[in-house]
C-alpha cells in the first residue's frame, strides 16, 4: 500500500531537518516549485482571464514599471533572474500577444520589447487576482515577530551580495572543512540505518 501523506511528510520534513543547512536549496526549490504550480492553478481556474503563467509575473511588471521597450538584458539585470529564464518568458508572453519586438535596425540589431494593448490590458484584467493571492500570502507567511519578507530580503543580503557567497565565505569554508576532518578522525562514525523503503501496491502504482 502507498504510504499516508501525513506518515510521508513527517518523515521528510524529519529528514530534511537533519540535513540542516547542506539541504537548504533544495527546500527552497521544492518551495518555490510549489509556489510555482499553485499559482498557474489559479491562473487556469479562472476561465475568464487570459493565459498567463506565474514565470512570467516578475518580467511582465518589469515591463510595465518602465512604460517604455525594455530589453531582455535590462529586466535580467533588475529582476536578477538569468539571461535565460528571462528571454524564455519574454519569448513565451510575446507568443500570447501580449509583447512585441519592432523590426531590428538597420545595423541588424533587435530593438527592445513593448507590451501590445493586449498586454496593457491584461496587467488591469489580472490585478484583482494578483491582489488577492498577495492577501493570502501575508495570511500564510507573514508573521508579526519575524515577517517572511524580511528574512527574504537578509538571505538576498547575505547570498547575493556581491562577491557572491562561495567567494566571500571561501577561506571560511576551508578552515571549517579542515577542522572536521580532524575533529571525524578521532570518532567512530556511526552505521546509518536507512529509513524503510514505502511497500507499492502493483495496483497502486
Amino acid at each position: 500500500m502507498l504510504i499516508a501523506p501525513a506518515t510521508l511528510h513527517t518523515q521528510r520534513s524529519t529528514f530534511y531537518n537533519a540535513l540542516g543547512f547542506m539541504a537548504l536549496a533544495t527546500r527552497l526549490n521544492r518551495l518555490a516549485d510549489s509556489l510555482f504550480h499553485a499559482v498557474n492553478d489559479i491562473y487556469a481556474a479562472r476561465t475568464d482571464l487570459p493565459t498567463f503563467k506565474s514565470s512570467w509575473f516578475v518580467p511582465f511588471q518589469i515591463c510595465c514599471l518602465y512604460g517604455a521597450p525594455v530589453s531582455v538584458g535590462s529586466v535580467a539585470d533588475l529582476s536578477g533572474l538569468s539571461h535565460a529564464a528571462v528571454s524564455r518568458a519574454i519569448r513565451d508572453m510575446a507568443s500570447e500577444g501580449l509583447l512585441y519586438q519592432p523590426d531590428v535596425d538597420t545595423k541588424g540589431r533587435k530593438s527592445p520589447w513593448t507590451l501590445t494593448p493586449k498586454g496593457c490590458d491584461i496587467a488591469d484584467l489580472m490585478e484583482p487576482t494578483w491582489r488577492a493571492i498577495d492577501e493570502i500570502g501575508k495570511e500564510l507567511f507573514d508573521d508579526p515577530e519575524q515577517p517572511l519578507l524580511d528574512v527574504l530580503q537578509d538571505c538576498e543580503d547575505n547570498l547575493l551580495a556581491e562577491g557572491g557567497y562561495l567567494t566571500r565565505y571561501h577561506d571560511r569554508i576551508e578552515m571549517l572543512e579542515a577542522q572536521w576532518k580532524r575533529e571525524l578522525a578521532q570518532v567512530a562514525i556511526e552505521a546509518h540505518t536507512p529509513l524503510p523503503a514505502p511497500s507499492l501496491d502493483n495496483s497502486e502504482r
